[in-house]
């Protein structure tokens, strides 16, 4: 059985229409008026992706010469704890939002000095 559409829900669907209308066109003015922060949020975001990148390249850096002519030869992910533990070090089983903290080590070998180095770095999850 279909329910019927009432005479209010359209009244305020329309209401929330309008407001969104207006709420964009003083969206848009804002913007022509203040281009500034337009410019300032691109300038943010490509800063952001810069950093990501360059510090996804200081981890592949060697040690010994500094190259980022590197290959990954072996990368291993373990569980080194969790946020809930029993009496026993076993993860708490009780919790429902029990997080592992997970170590990753990464062996690299340079391809300029042959130099073989790893990195060692945790995330949660």
């Amino acid at each position: 059985m279909k329910k019927a559409i009432s005479v209010i829900e359209i009244k305020v669907f329309l209401i929330l229409v309008i407001i969104a209308l207006f709420g964009f066109g003083f969206l848009i003015n804002y913007i022509k008026e203040n281009m500034w922060v337009l410019y300032f949020a691109i300038t943010v975001v490509i800063a952001f992706i810069i950093m990501s990148y360059f510090q996804n390249q200081k981890e592949r850096k060697c040690k010994k010469c500094f190259s980022s002519n590197t290959t990954l030869i072996d990368a291993n992910d373990k569980i080194i704890g969790w946020k809930y533990t029993t009496k026993k070090g076993l993860p708490d089983k009780r919790r429902k939002n029990n997080t592992a903290t997970y170590l990753v080590t990464k062996k690299f070998k340079c391809n300029d000095c042959e130099h073989n180095f790893e990195t060692k770095s945790t995330y949660k999850r």
